[in-house]
Formats: structure tokens, C-alpha cells, sequence
């Protein structure tokens, strides 16, 4: 899916195509949010659907970075990336272990859902246009 999301990066430019894919994603997440463990399976197919549309942010995502860091600067500027996306991989567990102590598994799915949409309006507003 990679490919397809790449093409259609470069059809439909990479700002346009990332927003799109933010949300979607949170549609996915809402909707999953909403059914819950009342029907699992469908919740399941929700977060399939989503995946689909994680995959344009991991194709493209990378791009906006590489294009808005200088390329004498990519070396320090590295470390960064790589502090944002350890930072990335240690966040999710708190917030998700904070909100489940509070509501049910599904409040998971909708919180994620905010997360991506504010993503989505935050690309949308300061990616620049040309990308």
C-alpha cells in the first residue's frame, strides 16, 4: 500500500494526501470507538480500515521531514526525528493506561481518534502548500 500511497502523494501532493489519511484515520477511530466490544469483529474491520490510511503516514511522513530540514542539517537534525519518534513510542502507553483507568476499552480507539484529527487539522493548517 506504500506504492499506491507514494503515487498518490505525488498526484494529489503530499500536504493534501497526508490530511486526507489523518482524517480517515479518525473516522476509523470513532467509528471503532463507537461500536466497541458490543460487535468485536466489526470493531476489527474498523481498525483494519484504519490501518490502510496509517500507512499513507508512514509512506509520506518522512518526506515532510527530509524536505523541511536543510541538507547540512540532516545529521543533528536526525537525532531529533529519532527523540520525537521514541518520544512517539512511549506516550501511547501512559495516556491509554490513564483513560482506561477511567472509561472502557473503547474511550481508547475514540481518544486516538481526537489525537489524529487534531494531526489532520495541525497538517493541514501548517504543512506547507507546495508539498
Amino acid at each position: 500500500m506504500a506504492i499506491f500511497w507514494g503515487k498518490a502523494g505525488k498526484r494529489f501532493g503530499g500536504r493534501r494526501t497526508m490530511t486526507f489519511a489523518y482524517f480517515a484515520m479518525a473516522a476509523m477511530l470513532f467509528a471503532a470507538g463507537g461500536v466497541g466490544v458490543a460487535a468485536p469483529l466489526l470493531t476489527a474491520a474498523f481498525l483494519l480500515c484504519g490501518a490502510l490510511f496509517t500507512i499513507a503516514l508512514d509512506a509520506l511522513g518522512s518526506t515532510a521531514f527530509m524536505r523541511s530540514v536543510r541538507s547540512y542539517e540532516r545529521a543533528q537534525m536526525a537525532a531529533v526525528y529519532r527523540t520525537y519518534l521514541d518520544f512517539s513510542e512511549l506516550t501511547p502507553p501512559l495516556v491509554y493506561s490513564v483513560v482506561l483507568s477511567f472509561f472502557g476499552l473503547g474511550s481508547v480507539f475514540v481518544t486516538l481518534g481526537i489525537l489524529a484529527a487534531f494531526c489532520g487539522f495541525f497538517t493541514w493548517r501548517y504543512l506547507p502548500k507546495p508539498f
